[in-house]
């Protein structure tokens, strides 16, 4: 219980101002990522080269008060620690990276920190992330997620696992921010898909699959 406790006011303490937990899958898997946002996408490939180190790209869209923005981003992922209980996981990752930034045809440099922890039972998810880009025109881009969920039914790896999620996500710099957003979660072996809308009417659609 104090894990649980320790990763929920961690994920509080990062939201003041999301990327995603599973960087870090087994050794030599590929895994590809995106969020998918009408204000906000992301895609995200990553080679784990061991069971706590991996190296990847993100591309990263927003579309800001100041109009829409892309980053390109190499990075490093690092699995900072796990808890594997009898009955429920826990992980901590951290990624940092640095890369170029596209603003009305100019481009510049930007640099991007990640923090993300998660903790789940076949029963419960809560997970936190913060997610930090500077750019080298000293502007900063800090954006903040919060989910819990609950799953409506037990099921092994190799079933079809469904959860009922909730996330608040908090972005500044994006018109209308915070969003509250009700989805579901649909995992099945290695592929994982999230469908949901929140309550502004944005729709959300997110995959991760793992090879």
């Amino acid at each position: 219980m104090s894990k649980i406790l320790l990763l929920v006011m961690a994920a509080f303490v990062v939201i003041p101002s999301n990327s995603n937990a599973m960087a870090i899958a087994y050794k030599d898997s590929v895994g590809i990522m995106a969020v998918n946002q009408s204000f906000h996408n992301e895609l995200f490939t990553n080679y784990t080269l061991t069971p706590t180190v991996g190296l990847g790209h993100r591309y990263i869209r927003y579309l800001t008060t100041d109009g829409q923005k892309q980053f390109f981003i190499p990075e490093a992922d690092f699995l900072i620690h796990r808890w594997n209980e009898a009955e429920s996981q826990a992980n901590i990752y951290f990624s940092a990276g640095y890369g170029a930034q596209s603003f009305m045809n100019t481009t510049t440099g930007v640099g991007m920190v990640n923090i993300d922890a998660d903790w789940e039972s076949r029963k419960y998810y809560l997970s936190g992330g913060f997610q930090s880009l500077v750019g080298s025109d000293s502007r900063y881009y800090n954006s903040g997620r919060l989910r819990a969920g609950l799953a409506p039914y037990l099921a092994d790896f190799n079933e079809l696992n469904a959860w009922f999620i909730v996330q608040f996500e908090t972005m500044p710099f994006v018109a209308n921010s915070p969003f509250l957003t009700p989805m579901i979660r649909l995992f099945y072996k290695n592929v994982l898909v999230e469908l949901g809308a929140d309550f502004q009417g944005n729709w959300l659609f997110n995959y991760m699959i793992h090879i």
